[in-house]
């Protein structure tokens, strides 16, 4: 979880589920910090309590023959040796310990010090989620407590200063968006453009949509989390985020075989590069040093979006979706028609996503090339679609079960595109409300045309293993990814 010895993690789990507590009770669905803090503090001395008087007592009796004591140390002030025997006696017959104050102390000390330790990784997920909580400004007023407008840090606005030094003065707004000190700083971040959107089982992502200053803003203020938490694997994905486009994500940090996690920066999900235009967009496109863009589209979708292609990569296109004819599939009514062969689609859209991603799961050659990429090291690498939904979703789940990623973990990625393209999902809906009030079945079919279906991911995992038996089995017919292959692999992508 953190990294850290066992009791830091129960420390921190107590302090999650005491706040969970004050959320229940809460009437704006947020937890009370301080009382968290005050509760999980009692507790720590009620932890303590028998080690703390023990001391007490040691101390008292220490106390009491200190007189004895000094009078020793007059009467054989020039023999040591006398004196340090005769103390010793003393302090037997009195029962009095000279560590007997110290003892306890080293039981209680460690667990202060995990605690503190609990504490400090408890504030970091605190902080982050103000930055990326769709009710932020919410949660933001639970970290308040008197005059102090962020608990989890100093109310001096000098502290910081002095603790970051040169770094903190060469990122100016740091102080506003780090440390949170300023009265109403999260109408800030909504103003500036930090679009928010839910965390997941301790992930996060982010949306960036406004212009190349926000974004300048918002790197400068995310950099220390990034340089905390990266180190950690502790399931936060922390990502850059492009203004061009949305569902720009990558696949490292999450959980896989063995308890390890997928390599950062090794393997990203996206849009086409096109929709990358800004500057700002195109800098971190070449600074992720990709070797690789396979482009799972059609030639026909390809040929009306173009690529970029920084230096130094090199442009694969493989349509990852054909009919049973080998016929590229781009969404056009025709495409769909074969696709489908007549099979009649049903009001919510159902038929066809379970049609379209059944063929995209047999004798996929794109899928093949990914693999094969994969397994030359020819990474860092970027698959994409038109919308980094179905087919990249897809491509997505096959990688991360080829890594031995749990269901849960693949359909939780798979199902982050609804949250990264929430925008054009609710725009969608909007523009065909009438039609889905008079059919709310449609409602479904619209989510996912913008966004992907949940109930997607679990159909893909039960196929695969309703013709194959296994992943594994799966994996070796398809991709030929040999348990020693598949071994290999996970060596490669997995720390």
């Amino acid at each position: 979880m953190t990294g850290d010895f066992f009791l830091t993690n129960w420390f921190l789990e107590a302090m999650r589920w005491i706040y969970s507590l004050t959320c229940a009770i809460s009437e704006s669905g947020f937890g009370n910090v301080f009382l968290t803090i005050l509760i999980s503090t009692i507790l720590l001395r009620a932890l303590t309590i028998f080690s703390d008087i023990k001391t007490r007592k040691s101390s008292a009796k220490m106390a009491e023959v200190q007189p004895e004591i000094q009078r020793l140390q007059k009467k054989y002030a020039n023999d040591p040796r006398r004196f340090q025997a005769e103390q010793t006696k003393l302090m037997k017959e009195k029962g009095v310990s000279m560590w007997g104050s110290c003892l306890p102390m080293l039981i209680t000390m460690p667990l202060f010090f995990c605690f503190i330790a609990a504490f400090r990784y408890w504030g970091y997920e605190m902080n982050l989620r103000l930055l990326v909580d769709e009710n932020a400004m919410e949660l933001f007023k639970s970290f308040k407590f008197l005059w102090i407008n962020n608990i989890w840090q100093p109310d001096n606005g000098l502290t910081p200063v002095l603790a970051n030094g040169a770094s903190f003065l060469a990122t100016p707004q740091l102080s506003n968006l780090l440390y949170l000190q300023e009265p109403g700083v999260g109408e800030k971040l909504v103003e500036m453009g930090l679009a928010v959107t839910k965390v997941y089982q301790g992930g996060v992502s982010y949306q960036l949509l406004s212009n190349d200053a926000a974004i300048a803003i918002y790197d400068a203020a995310i950099q220390p989390f990034l340089d905390v938490y990266k180190g950690y694997n502790n399931g936060w994905f922390i990502m850059s985020i492009l203004a061009g486009g949305t569902n720009f994500r990558e696949l490292g940090g999450y959980e896989a075989d063995e308890g390890k996690h997928v390599k950062w920066g090794q393997i990203w999900r996206g849009i086409p590069t096109c929709k990358l235009t800004g500057e700002a967009d195109r800098a971190k496109l070449d600074a992720l040093g990709l070797r690789l863009i396979l482009d799972l589209r059609s030639t026909e979708e390809a040929r009306r979006e173009p690529d970029y292609v920084p230096d130094g990569a090199r442009l694969v296109q493989i349509c990852g979706l054909c009919a049973e004819d080998g016929r590229e599939i781009s969404f056009a009514p025709d495409d769909i028609a074969a696709l489908m062969k007549g099979r009649k689609e049903n009001p919510d859209g159902s038929f066809f996503v379970e049609t379209m991603y059944e063929r995209m799961l047999f004798g996929n050659k794109a899928f093949k090339e990914l693999f094969r990429a994969l397994e030359a090291g020819e990474t860092p690498i970027l698959f994409h679609c038109s919308a980094g939904k179905d087919r990249t979703g897809v491509a997505a789940m096959l990688i991360l079960l080829a890594l031995g990623a749990s269901d849960e973990t693949i359909c939780a990625d798979y199902e982050r595109t609804n949250l990264c393209r929430k925008a054009e999902i609710e725009a969608r809906l909007a523009a065909h409300a009438d039609e889905i009030a008079r059919d709310p079945r449609r409602e479904n079919f619209h989510r996912s045309a913008a966004g992907v279906s949940p109930e997607a991911a679990p159909f893909v995992l039960r196929t695969i293993r309703a013709k194959y038996g296994s992943a594994e089995n799966y994996l070796e017919a398809e991709y030929g990814l040999t348990p020693a292959r598949l071994m290999r692999l996970r060596r490669m992508y997995l720390e």
